[in-house]
């Protein structure tokens, strides 16, 4: 493209750069598709003078600290040239050579930033590689040399550096825009990787035809070490079609952080996805056969088929990462929840203490903020903080609704012709002190206004379902249409009394014997299936009865136990542990635990092998294990064990939260779910302690576990992009003090 010198402005005193362009400025210009330097009698002097405009012009409009900014330019000269900022520093591959992977990444992400900036503006670089990147002593990434750059959406194929530049560079007629860009970004991170070329050849065409023709090699077939998060946006970045990478480098960059913040990026690249898909549709053509050949029965292949047709029609990224249990993720579902049981259960225990305006303010403002911030998340791409959003709006929309209801008295016929076919007034003939004022249209609530309430809830999760395009409003949806035909049954009269329940302490007993013997032999079973796989072969092991002998096992030692100990709960404790002048709840109560242990224990036997009868029993334990410690502790605080009222709910919350963390480090979901549902049951009977039970408590603590939910959820929405944030300071603090280690040894290495 030209020769670029140092040079020194002697009137301002400072040092820049001049670039003289080559002489072959009209093969430049049709570059740049400028036909008016083909005019005749056009000289070279005025196609100089075009073509340098044109590079100044491409980089006078970009404010970036990462892009090298023109400061003047002059054409009057006998040789014309351009003035630009003098950037003191080596190129990026000299610079980041001593580096460590992080160090590099955060440079890429700093340079793949000030890409996004140009594509903003409609520029493309064309250029991109690591002569054109120079990284002065502070650590600071810059772009240089625009003289291939074209403005617009794209240009037309103007070739550019082999190896670098992307496929349709060197296909005459094509159109090059942003993704040529994106192009070079990924072969910079391939390097960042590997410490190699993704194309090679002994010669310019070579490489040109390994980049037109071949796909590269996996990163990690290089360094097994590359995160497959990078590799992922690594090869997506390199498809041969433009219209499979990214649009522009901000997608790209927006990958990288998704990689930085520890979520799923969204790259799917097609040397990974068609090898997947093409595994995946001989394994349905080899179902089809197995059905045929009697090897499965036609459910079975059925199941099979779905189960790998899903497979191929893969979740978003961010459905993917909302399903994961990471710090941030339990952080959204505890502030959802803390906010969502201070609207439901906060707002109906302190209902006397709070204004009309407050009744009806506080929870339409809540729900109408959520929707209108998770709209805003996400067109801005945080779908995942947004999924969460939105669902904490969907689920707060029916309480919100019959709060209104409650208030305004709509749909309740001014409380006349009232029967036992409301629900609360059912409720109320068996529970008269808690329900009291349940049909007073003053405070209570009716069917029909809990019908529609449950309606709008349908119509929501039909909104958020066409909104997100996720299947959490499907799961939600669905309660909700459940809930909304209940009450439509409700609302025609169709209530009937409850039921009793049997004690059946003795059988139960009786039974204990046989179910744990069944335990020990089903894993024994279970042992022997995996041997006997181990030394013929999966294909050719028979079915078992390890799964039933087992499940009769677990499921009922399960039943037996929690039976003894509600109704016996002496059988089997040690006088040590109790004394009989104890209360008999706390007997229960340390029933339940020793229950809690005993499961422990056998989860853990079941998940020392690996097998789908053990693992699936297993998952089930942790569905029961946290109720057998939480649930003994509110038993203890109902009945004010030992006068420890505060510490038994204490406990309590502390146990709940405690699932909610230990779910991250262990990767269990029922963990979650019973530690979101028993802080919602703590946090209803801390309204009945005593330093809640006048008006302004109570207020106190709807309100104040209202702010804490927005609080949590709000942290937990920027505290990954702050600890990414501090990763990259410190990463680009590595860089700055490697670069200036570096320029200082080139300074004294070299003699001008």
């Amino acid at each position: 493209m030209g020769r670029v010198y140092r040079a020194q402005d002697t009137l301002l005193r400072r040092q820049v750069a001049i670039k003289y362009l080559s002489p072959n400025a009209n093969q430049l210009a049709e570059t740049n598709g400028d036909s008016a330097l083909h005019a005749p009698g056009a000289g070279a002097s005025l196609a100089l003078q075009r073509q340098l405009l044109h590079e100044a012009r491409a980089m006078a409009g970009l404010r970036h600290e990462s892009l090298c900014r023109v400061l003047e330019i002059i054409q009057d000269a006998r040789e014309p040239f351009i003035v630009m900022e003098w950037i003191d520093g080596l190129d990026l591959r000299s610079a980041w050579a001593p580096l460590d992977q992080s160090a590099r990444l955060a440079l890429l992400l700093k340079i793949t930033d000030a890409v996004a900036v140009l594509h903003a503006a409609g520029v493309t670089h064309r250029d991109l590689k690591p002569g054109n990147i120079l990284v002065d002593a502070r650590g600071l990434p810059v772009i240089v040399d625009f003289g291939l750059a074209t403005h617009g959406i794209a240009g037309l194929a103007g070739g550019g550096t082999p190896g670098y530049a992307a496929p349709e560079q060197f296909q005459a007629g094509a159109m090059v825009g942003p993704t040529a860009d994106v192009f070079a970004l990924g072969v910079l991170l391939y390097e960042l990787l590997t410490n190699q070329s993704p194309f090679s050849g002994r010669t310019a065409e070579e490489i040109v035809e390994a980049t037109n023709s071949k796909h590269p090699a996996l990163p990690e077939t290089i360094a097994p070490d590359a995160p497959s998060g990078l590799q992922r946006i690594c090869l997506a970045a390199l498809e041969r079609d433009p219209k499979r990478r990214y649009p522009s480098a901000k997608e790209l960059a927006d990958d990288l952080r998704r990689f930085i913040r520890g979520e799923i990026v969204a790259a799917r690249p097609s040397i990974l996805a068609e090898h997947f898909h093409q595994i995946i549709d001989e394994q349905i053509i080899r179902t089809r056969q197995w059905e045929r050949h009697a090897l499965i029965t036609a459910e079975e292949a059925r199941h099979l088929q779905r189960t790998l047709m899903a497979l191929q029609r893969p979740d978003s990224p961010w459905i993917i990462d909302s399903r994961r249990l990471t710090t941030s993720q339990v952080g959204l579902y505890l502030g959802g929840w803390i906010a969502l049981a201070a609207i439901a259960v906060g707002f109906a225990r302190s209902w006397d203490s709070l204004s009309p305006l407050l009744k009806l303010a506080v929870p339409a403002s809540f729900t109408l903020t959520l929707v209108l911030l998770g709209i805003w998340l996400q067109a801005r791409d945080h779908r995942r903080v947004s999924l969460a959003y939105l669902i904490t709006a969907c689920i707060a929309l029916p309480v919100t609704a019959a709060i209104f209801f409650k208030q305004s008295h709509w749909l309740s016929n001014g409380g006349e012709g009232m029967g036992t076919a409301e629900l609360f007034a059912r409720v109320r003939e068996t529970a008269p002190n808690v329900w009291a004022a349940s049909l007073n249209p003053e405070q209570g609530i009716f069917n029909l206004q809990l019908f529609f309430a449950a309606l709008l809830w349908l119509a929501a999760c039909i909104a958020g379902r066409a909104f997100t395009r996720s299947g959490a409003f499907t799961f939600i949806g669905s309660l909700a249409a459940y809930l909304t035909w209940a009450l439509l049954w409700l609302v025609c009269g169709g209530l009937s009394p409850a039921r009793d329940a049997q004690d059946f302490a003795s059988v139960s007993a009786h039974m204990l014997m046989l179910t744990g013997i069944a335990f020990a032999a089903g894993c024994l079973l279970c042992n022997a299936e995996q041997a006997q796989q181990a030394s013929i072969g999966m294909h050719r092991v028979r079915r078992s009865d390890a799964w039933p002998v087992l499940t009769l096992g677990v499921v009922g030692s399960l039943v037996s136990l929690t039976a003894i100990a509600i109704f016996k709960p002496t059988w089997y404790l040690l006088p040590q542990l109790i004394s009989d002048s104890s209360p008999s709840i706390t007997r229960i109560a340390l029933a339940f635990m020793l229950n809690g242990c005993g499961l422990l224990v056998a989860s853990a036997i079941l998940t020392r092998r690996l097998a789908p009868a053990r693992e699936s029993l297993a998952v089930f334990l942790r569905w029961i294990l946290p109720s057998h410690f939480m649930a003994p502790l509110l038993l203890l605080h109902s009945h004010d064990v030992w006068e420890l009222h505060d510490l038994w709910l204490s406990l309590g919350a502390l146990g709940a939260l405690a699932l909610c963390f230990i779910s991250v480090w262990k990767q269990w979901k029922p963990f979650l779910v019973n530690g979101l549902v028993y802080l919602a049951i703590v946090y209803f009977r801390a309204f009945d302690e005593p330093i809640f039970s006048n008006d302004l408590g109570r207020a106190i603590l709807a309100l104040g576990a209202l702010t804490i939910g927005i609080a949590a959820m709000i942290l937990a929405w920027k505290l990954p992009a702050w600890v990414a944030t501090a990763r990259l300071q410190r990463w680009l603090q590595q860089a700055k003090s490697t670069a200036a280690q570096s320029v200082s040894a080139s300074r004294r290495d070299t003699t001008y």
